[in-house]
């Protein structure tokens, strides 16, 4: 058994130098290869001055790409979409919405228990850390009953969303926008947030895990 930090590829450089494609599309049914991710950075579009930043962190990094706004959070509760807790099952007392199914997966053969937690037609996989707790492995939230540890849910406003991450976007910006990604600066968890009509629409998680990504 790898020690539980091996699950997470480390090595994310200085945000402002390093950003990787976080796109999940066709990333959901096999495991990551260990592989750092070679590929070039995406160069920005336009790199935003943020006028607000959570109470004690750092200010967030956040830049637009097309109609995709990046968000790079120093806030380790990014890391728990749910809250904290040491075992995934324990957020079905938080969420009572969701059942929980244990399974176990195979990475580069060593078994690594899991827990997905579903509810309707959404289902978040977990893997139980023993120092970190309950971390996201990927997930797909498309219910409204569900509602974040920040509050965002489906139908929530995109000035709904950015305000939870304390981030401030000039009015300008924001009609463009259809996508919203959260990533925590160190590489763990991507959360990916569609709009229509200037709403959630639909929420997606991925990570940098080695576990089996599908749900």
């Amino acid at each position: 058994m790898f020690r539980p930090n091996t699950l997470f590829l480390l090595g994310f450089a200085a945000v402002t130098s390093c950003q990787h494609d976080t796109s999940s599309e066709g990333k959901a049914a096999v495991p990551n290869s260990p592989a750092v991710d070679a590929r070039p950075p995406i160069p920005r579009t336009d790199t935003l001055e943020l006028a607000t930043k959570p109470p004690g962190e750092e200010a967030y990094d956040a830049y637009l790409k097309a109609d995709t706004l990046v968000v790079v959070s120093t806030d380790r509760a990014v890391v728990y979409p749910f809250g904290r807790v040491a075992r995934a099952a324990a957020l079905t007392t938080r969420y009572p919405l969701f059942t929980a199914k244990k399974g176990v997966a195979y990475a580069q053969g060593d078994p690594y228990p899991y827990t997905l937690l579903r509810f309707g037609n959404s289902a978040v996989k977990f893997y139980d850390d023993s120092e970190e707790g309950a971390t996201v492995i990927s997930g797909h939230v498309v219910d409204p009953q569900i509602i974040l540890a920040n509050g965002v849910r489906l139908g929530s406003t995109l000035p709904e969303l950015l305000r939870a991450y304390s981030v401030t976007v000039p009015t300008e910006k924001v009609r463009g926008i259809r996508i919203v990604t959260v990533e925590f600066v160190v590489d763990r968890i991507i959360y990916h947030y569609a709009f229509r009509n200037n709403r959630v629409m639909g929420i997606d998680f991925d990570s940098y895990s080695v576990i089996d990504k599908s749900l």
